[in-house]
């Protein structure tokens, strides 16, 4: 009984258990789905149009409180949503939001899976049979085929490239798949795939970030580089009335610094890429025209009046016509430059010029007339302030001077007008220089063969007195030609330039600062040249106190001419598809021949003027060099992306030759032109030069872009230098970059629409620099001239010894940069940092005098860095129909320092070098304040007393740093309908040496014959007096310098180039026939804001002729 009742019990009760939980089961999944569809059931309202489904499903949370649950390559292929409704249920948005899309959905509680939406086997069998091979040919906007397009199926495997027709084809594509077509410098286009597409024409793109860029041995644009590479194009150097191109991108390329050195036609330009990497050797970038490598200097020359872009005298960039040129690539980073190797540690600029179009025939016509003028004066004494300024001296020096007779030291009190006022700067500086400038081009042809021929013609005069000018004529051409097929193709590239250049042998600028305001005319009554002749009238002796210095400006001559032609010839073979044989062979010229006349109308005319005194100098320059470059490029798809390949060999060799010749003895001056006719013919020691440079490379590159998201280049180049011994020859450089185009992940494009580009790159990768010159590691002589030469030979002098285990200088460069573009890359930002560290620096070691040689060339444990910050802003703040307003800002923040010098104590260099600073400082004594007892200047000596007298070197405790502390350019520009307005601001902070007379050692303030700048008033005069400068005195005392009061604020801000445009309607173009008209003025160097107590703060000087403003009107039309 027992047993059956309680299993029955326990039955009884298990049953109802069940019962209850499948009730309360039952009770709880309804009260789910009312739940459920209570929340489904609430009413949505949602208006889009083109939204990225992300922000809708953002929309969606906020209104029902739904999560939506989805991984983010989820969406990477879906469309925007354009969707209306009101007041309807979450469900049935859901339906309408999901229709179309590759997606589906699931609901879990409160959440809203988001998955793609899986094929049934039966898609998957119609889509495997249900596919097309795609054909069809890309050209660009003329009709002409497009070799090397990528063309990749979206959201799918297949890819190619287009073949030197410009045609492609892709198998088995969905007949729904979208094909997705880009090619540098040009918008990415998609189409639908189709068996036959035919033409697909492609449209240049206007951004900046698609701005075609030239890198070494190929293209790129910012939107794919990995590297730090700025372009300046065309429409910008035209923009400028300049003759040298580095002028044109003065202030427009963050970490390039460019000092012009004078005003003067073919001034020496200076360049620096993100900063200075060599002690003692060059520092100047790698210039490459056309593929071809071009000098950075010229040859040493007679006079160094043009100022020197480093080394030598003016710049050999000055003849090449800007107004070839297409474009102007600087490449910085190591993945920009490490594929030239030892040329290109200092950075390298590529210039490339204007080619053949095909098209009807264009004709061409650019000219403009302009003058050129000193822009800013120096406030200087007039004839009251001098006079009172040297009477102040002679009574501080206890001295009467009118009890003394004529002399030397009081000329100018006794004998000069009093009351004559004279503004010397516009004697000497004020004449207005005449600017010319005319230029013809023609070009056209058809696809298959096309042509250009430009030719040129400058004129500029100068400022200074008299009738010197430089004049020029140049001739440009390219020649492309392709078979019919595309596969061949020739291109002809040619510049020849003729430059002549009548030059002074002094600048002017230097008597304009200096001359007395009360000094007698230049000229006599009847126009001859006053020789400033004094007689006394007690012995009737006869002398001249100050020289007339037109006598030297206008009779002494210094002529220059210039020929310089560059060829190029480039063959190129399309082997297969994608693989492409290419030989570059080239040929380059520039010779100079130099003359400086000193006739007897230098002498002075108290004295007889004898042959010796007849002097000419004669120089000669040539430098020659050929190249030799083949190189296989290919092209390919690979996965998901498109990898190119570059393997070539550089064979080049440069001559160098140069002589020089002093010749005397003429009998008169119209003899002075032939050599022949001089009694004494020398030549200069060390004057002469003839080398070889040689070098032979290989060099590749690897790219691989993957789905314009990942990016990725390695760079490699084995260099062979003639200028190291057989030990070091050859050297291995390389880099390796990355980049990842973050916006086209869809995690970015669906929650940043803002966001139109982002990328982040960085590299990192060794340059080397072999600008040690010739036969640096050989044991040199020269020719010297001994009194009493040995047995009547020739004296030979040892200039070094050989050190056959000289190496290479070595840079590496860390990079890394950040590219956007917002506001369908309507701003752009380019932002750059760069860390590169240069070592093994090449120095000079002193050696004993038993050596028979001063120093020998060797490899120190130096190392020197150069960091710094670069940042690009460009903007189309307004843009409509009839006005668009632009603005670009760029920005460079730079740092020099040496890292580390091992043996710097006990190196020769200790004096100069300081670990941690720059390697460009200045070490000068520090001057204190004028004594305010005694009046005279008193310095701090090392051990902080009070000196007069500092002692060398151990007193010159400031450290003067010329470096620029930052700098860079804004350029706003303006259109409106037909007119457009450019304009470029240049700025830089920076210190430099001021007026070379106030302090420094050559003139003091009260000396005879030097007026004299206002500030110097700023003076001691009495006992408790606090002055700036110290009292006024007539005689020459020594003044330690360099010294601090010489220093000062260099920083300014130039509107640099102005450029006022104004195109001919269009109806007046079409009655004249005409393709374009255009009217247009252009300024250069217009004004400078400064405080520079100085002439010119750009060359930081006071003594040479400024960069002039320049105003030119000029008209272009072509036919």
């Amino acid at each position: 009984m027992y047993d059956f009742y309680k299993q029955s019990v326990w039955h009884g009760r298990t049953q109802k258990l069940f019962l209850v939980m499948r009730i309360t089961t039952f009770l709880l999944l309804l009260f789910i789905l009312q739940v459920s569809a209570s929340s489904l059931a609430q009413k949505v309202s949602l208006a889009v149009h083109d939204a990225p489904l992300a922000r809708v499903f953002q929309e969606l949370h906020s209104q029902t409180g739904y999560d939506f649950a989805y991984q983010t390559r989820t969406l990477e292929s879906v469309k925007p949503v354009t969707l209306e409704v009101k007041d309807l249920e979450l469900k049935d948005v859901l339906d309408k939001l999901f229709e179309g899309q590759p997606l589906t959905y699931t609901i879990e509680d409160k959440s809203i899976v988001v998955k793609k939406k899986e094929p049934s086997i039966i898609d998957k069998i119609t889509s495997f049979f249900n596919v097309i091979d795609v054909h069809g040919r890309v050209v660009d906007e003329t009709g002409k085929p497009m070799a090397g397009v990528s063309i990749r199926v979206k959201n799918g495997n297949g890819a190619t490239i287009t073949d030197a027709k410009g045609e492609f084809s892709i198998k088995r594509v969905d007949p729904k798949a979208i094909l997705s077509i880009t090619f540098i410098g040009y918008k990415p286009y998609e189409i639908e795939a189709d068996g036959q597409l035919n033409n697909i024409k492609m449209e240049v793109s206007t951004s900046k970030l698609d701005e075609v860029q030239v890198q070494a041995y190929g293209i790129t644009s910012q939107r794919l580089s990995t590297g730090n590479i700025s372009t300046i194009k065309a429409l910008d150097i035209e923009k400028a009335p300049v003759q040298n191109p580095l002028l044109a991108i003065e202030g427009r390329v963050p970490g390039v610094f460019i000092e012009q050195a004078t005003g003067f036609a073919n001034s020496g330009v200076k360049v620096r890429i993100q900063g200075t990497n060599s002690i003692l050797n060059g520092n100047d970038p790698l210039f490459v025209v056309n593929g071809v490598p071009y000098i950075s200097q010229l040859l040493p020359s007679l006079s160094n009046i043009q100022g020197t872009s480093g080394n030598y005298a003016s710049s050999p960039l000055s003849f090449i016509n800007p107004a070839d040129i297409e474009s102007i690539d600087v490449l910085k980073d190591a993945d920009a430059t490490a594929i030239y190797g030892s040329r290109a540690a200092n950075g390298a600029i590529l210039i490339t010029t204007k080619k053949g179009k095909s098209g009807q025939t264009a004709v061409t016509f650019n000219i403009q007339s302009g003058i050129g003028q000193v822009g800013e004066k120096m406030r200087l004494m007039n004839t009251d302030q001098y006079v009172a300024m040297r009477k102040e001296g002679y009574k501080n020096d206890g001295i009467d001077y009118t009890t003394q007779p004529v002399n030397g030291s009081n000329f100018d009190l006794l004998l000069y007008d009093q009351h004559a006022n004279t503004d010397w700067q516009k004697v000497f500086l004020g004449k207005k220089a005449q600017y010319n400038d005319a230029q013809l081009s023609v070009s056209g042809g058809s696809n298959n063969t096309n042509y250009l021929v430009s030719s040129n013609w400058h004129r500029e005069t100068t400022v200074f007195p008299g009738a010197d000018n430089d004049q020029k004529g140049s001739i440009h051409f390219n020649l492309n030609s392709a078979s019919a097929n595309q596969r061949f193709k020739m291109t002809f590239t040619g510049d020849y330039m003729a430059d002549d250049n009548h030059l002074p042998l002094a600048d002017l600028t230097v008597n304009a600062m200096t001359t007395p305001p009360n000094a007698p005319s230049l000229h006599n009554p009847d126009g001859t040249l006053n020789y400033n002749i004094f007689t006394d009238p007690s012995t009737g002796a006869k002398t001249i106190f100050q020289a007339n210095p037109l006598v030297n400006f206008l009779y002494a001559n210094y002529h220059v001419k210039t020929d310089n032609l560059l060829s190029s010839m480039t063959f190129s073979y399309e082997i297969v598809k994608g693989l492409y044989a290419k030989t570059l062979f080239s040929y380059s010229q520039l010779e100079g021949n130099e003359q400086g006349l000193y006739p007897g109308t230098l002498v002075s005319p108290l004295i007889p003027v004898l042959p010796s005194y007849r002097t000419a100098m004669y120089g000669t320059n040539s430098v020659s060099s050929w190249q030799i470059e083949p190189q296989l490029t290919y092209t390919t798809t690979l996965f998901k992306g498109t990898l190119d390949a570059v393997l070539g060999n550089a064979i080049d060799q440069e001559n160098d030759n140069r002589s020089e010749l002093i010749t005397s003895g003429f009998a008169n001056d119209q003899s002075l032109l032939n050599q022949s006719a001089a009694t004494t013919i020398t030549i200069p020691p060390n004057s002469s030069i003839i080398s070889k440079y040689k070098t032979n490379s290989i060099f590749g590159r690897l790219n691989y872009n993957w789905g314009d998201r990942y990016l990725a280049s390695f760079n490699i180049r084995k260099d062979g230098s003639s200028r190291f011994g057989a030990d070091n020859h050859y050297h291995d450089f390389w880099s390796m970059a990355g980049g990842w185009v973050f916006s086209n992940e869809a995690f970015v494009k669906n929650s940043l629409e803002f966001l139109s580009f982002g990328k982040l790159r960085g590299s990192y990768g060794t340059t080397g620099s072999d600008q040690i010159g010739d036969y640096s590691y050989y044991s040199l002589y020269f020719n010297s001239t001994e009194p009493i030469p040995y047995q009547g030979i020739t004296t030979l002098s040892s200039t070094g010894i050989s050190n056959p285990y000289l190496q290479w200088e070595e840079t590496r460069k860390l990079q890394f940069g950040l590219d956007l573009g917002l506001f369908k890359d309507r701003l752009t930002i380019n932002a750059n940092y760069n860390r590169n560290r240069s070592s093994n620096e090449l120095l000079y070691y002193p050696l004993p005098s038993i050596t028979g040689a001063g120093s020998i060339a060797e490899n120190f444990p130096a190392t020197i860095q150069n960091s710094g910050l670069e940042l690009t802003i460009n903007g189309q703040i307004i843009k409509n129909k009839d006005f668009q307003f632009t603005l670009g800002i760029n920005a460079t923040i730079p740092k020099n320092k040496l890292v580390s010098f091992k043996t710097l104590a006990t190196s020769s260099y200790a004096t100069q070098l300081i670990i941690g600073q720059s390697i460009n400082i200045q070490k000068a004594y520090n001057l204190l304040p004028v004594d305010a007892a005694t009046g005279v200047r008193q310095f701090l000596a090392k051990n902080g007393s009070v000196v007069s007298f500092p002692s060398y070197p151990d007193d010159m405790t400031l450290l003067q740093n010329p470096d620029p502390e930052f700098y860079g350019g804004v350029t706003p520009g303006l259109r409106y309908k037909s007119l457009s307005l450019d304009m470029l601001i240049t700025f830089v902070k920076q210190q430099g040496s001021i007026y070379y007379s106030t302090q420094n050692g050559n003139v003091i303030p009260g000396a005879v014959g030097y007026n004299q700048p206002t500030y110097v008033l700023d003076r001691w005069q009495k006992a408790g007096d606090v002055a700036t400068y110290q009292k006024f005195t007539t005689t020459y005392p020594y003044f330690p310098s360099p010294n601090n009061s010489v220093w000062g604020n260099a920083s300014y801000a130039r509107l640099k180039n102005v450029s006022l445009s104004w195109d001919l309607p269009q109806l007046w173009k079409t009655k004249a026939q005409m393709q374009n008209a255009r009217i247009f003025f252009q300024g250069q160097n217009l004004l400078t804001f400064t405080n520079y107590l100085g002439l010119d703060p750009e060359t930081k000087s006071t003594t040479t002729l400024p960069p002039l403003r320049v105003y030119t009107l000029g008209v272009q039309v072509t036919f």
